[in-house]
């Protein structure tokens, strides 16, 4: 689950022998392309030659050893030179062609925009660049700037593949720093009146007291970046430490009693691993209670024939693989899951496995046994949205994961109802906004009781969540039970990951100090896409032949062969 989200630099080098060469997987050859390139460097830097002279002589040497090779051969009845017949087919041609036409066309089309358009801000992007070209290639000749490309090739790929985490983690504080400077100043320059006359204007003559008024207008612009500015508009950055705030584990203890039952685990770092690790084939977790994840099914003598065919001709290799079991942890989890009244839904620190629910036979989060809990988990992007990003959004992120993770089980309602869950915002300890949770759905009784629902949730949040939970901007989701009693249910941050629902960030962030307001679906025109949207088509198909009934039968492949590796181990 983790891994594949992870950028794999090897597949972005080509996945082929050039990877395997910048990367040193194929350590002779990659070492011999890099002493030819210092061979070279040193010929023409050190040795005076230029590379037309080189390429002659290089050339003619060829010629002649070839010619000759050829004569000799005739003479003593060897074979000739073993060349290939080099021809440019019409094909390749064209093909070379249309590539060149786009980037002719695209480069004219930028000329066009620069010198006809008046696009200011493109002329100063081009303009820099080529000034930073121009000067890197004063300081250096070109032969050195290939010899340093060529050097740069063999050495970052090979350091960002060996600690991909520690440089991400530093390009992305970087890349969040520049993304806010151009911002700023993209949105404070209006760019097209900081030139004295228009580009396509060949009538006016600049003024010089006009670029003395452009450059104190860039003073102030400057100003606004500045430390002070950085600090009075950083309120609405998230920070690493309401992110741990907003963890299960974190607010459960203080809100509990207006909360659902939950029991909350910590999870050995054994089963966080099994989460992480997609190196190998699928495999559910060993119960000491023979609990399956899946329901049996009624097998068809055709599918037991395939089963046979199918195991007989395998790849033995998976077999050596053998399926990870949390005995300890499992029987913990049954212990609450019994307590909690015989069936419970998963949650890691922050998010639960809703991406996932398909995955399960009721198409629901509602779990009875550990295996269950393990298919949810291991097959939710949600999860590895905790396991691996969970502070990518922060300004001061120091971590790329939190030092434990935890399992909440939390007690399965069957009856409750989905229009009667809410998201809360919260912005500077202020309750500014109230939205349905549920956005795919039109539901009339929201209509009905708008008015009871928000006074009932703003009620909660002043005597029992706004003097108690420390960020001063946060969400929290409620459920507003049959006889009007609100219960709190999870915290996020504000902003990050977070969903707005019916509003957008900007409109929230504007509206504190205002009445608060209830947004809801106020008719079928107003529902918003839902979960099916995310889904695989064939997935959606449960007939027989379609994607879901496959997938079902090579989870009771995969279940038998656990179990007869199981049963073999006992008997032995």
């Amino acid at each position: 689950m983790g891994e594949p989200h992870r950028f794999s630099d090897y597949l972005a080098l080509g996945d082929g022998a050039v990877a395997d060469i910048l990367l040193w997987r194929k350590r002779n050859q990659s070492v011999l392309f890099l002493v030819s390139s210092t061979f070279l460097w040193l010929l023409f830097v050190k040795g005076g030659y230029d590379l037309l002279s080189f390429l002659s002589n290089v050339l003619f040497s060829l010629v002649i050893i070839l010619f000759f090779w050829a004569k000799s051969a005739a003479l003593l009845n060897r074979p000739l030179p073993p060349l290939p017949d080099l021809e440019v087919t019409e094909e390749m041609a064209e093909k070379a062609a249309d590539e060149m036409c786009v980037c002719i066309n695209r480069a004219l089309s930028m000329a066009h925009a620069i010198a006809i358009g008046g696009d200011l801000k493109l002329f100063w992007q081009l303009a820099l660049g080529l000034w930073f070209i121009s000067y890197i290639g004063s300081l250096f000749s070109f032969v050195t700037l290939l010899y340093i490309g060529v050097l740069l090739c063999f050495t970052l790929p090979l350091l960002y593949d060996k600690h991909q985490a520690l440089i991400d983690e530093k390009l992305y504080a970087v890349q969040r720093i520049a993304q806010m400077q151009y911002r700023l100043i993209d949105e404070h320059v209006p760019f097209g009146d900081y030139l004295p006359f228009s580009l396509n204007d060949q009538t006016r003559k600049p003024a010089p007291s006009s670029y003395i008024c452009r450059f104190q207008d860039m003073i102030t612009l400057m100003s606004l970046i500045s430390s002070d500015f950085v600090a009075s508009h950083s309120k609405d950055w998230v920070v690493q430490e309401d992110i741990n705030r907003c963890q299960i584990q974190e607010w459960f203890p203080k809100f509990k009693s207006i909360s659902i039952k939950t029991s909350i685990h910590e999870l050995p770092e054994s089963f966080v691993q099994y989460l992480i690790d997609d190196s190998g084939p699928f495999l559910l977790p060993i119960s000491i209670t023979n609990d399956d994840a899946l329901p049996n099914r009624v097998h068809k003598p055709e599918e037991e024939e395939d089963f046979v065919v199918w195991e007989g001709s395998g790849d033995e290799a998976e077999e050596s693989t053998p399926p990870p079991s949390f005995p300890v942890l499992e029987t913990e989890v049954k212990a609450s899951i019994v307590s909690l009244g015989g069936a419970v839904f998963p949650k890691l620190n922050w998010s639960s496995p809703k991406d996932a629910a398909w995955m399960s036979s009721t198409g629901s989060l509602r779990c009875t046994n550990f295996p269950e809990i393990a298919l949810l988990l291991r097959s939710s992007d949600s999860v590895v949205h905790d396991l691996f990003h969970a502070y990518d959004s922060c300004t001061d992120k120091a971590a790329s994961r939190p030092s434990r993770f935890y399992l909440a089980l939390r007690k399965w309602y069957p009856s409750l109802h989905p229009e009667m869950e809410f998201r809360c915002f919260v912005h500077d300890k202020s309750l500014v906004g109230i939205c349905q949770r549920e956005v795919t759905n039109f539901y009339p009784v929201l209509v009905e009781k708008k008015s009871e629902l928000k006074e009932a949730i703003k009620q909660l949040f002043v005597e029992k969540i706004k003097e108690e939970f420390e960020p001063e901007s946060y969400t929290f989701d409620v459920y507003v039970t049959k006889d009007g009693r609100v219960k709190v249910l999870d915290f996020n941050p504000w902003g990050a990951s977070t969903l707005p629902l019916l509003y957008t960030w900007e409109e929230l962030g504007e509206l504190s100090g205002k009445e608060v307001e209830l947004k809801i679906v106020e008719s079928r025109c107003g529902i918003r896409p839902g979960l099916k949207t995310a889904v695989p088509y064939d997935y959606l198909d449960t007939s027989e032949g379609s994607g879901w009934d496959q997938f079902q039968r090579n989870a009771d492949v995969e279940l038998r062969k656990q179990t007869q590796s199981s049963l073999s181990k006992a008997g032995g």
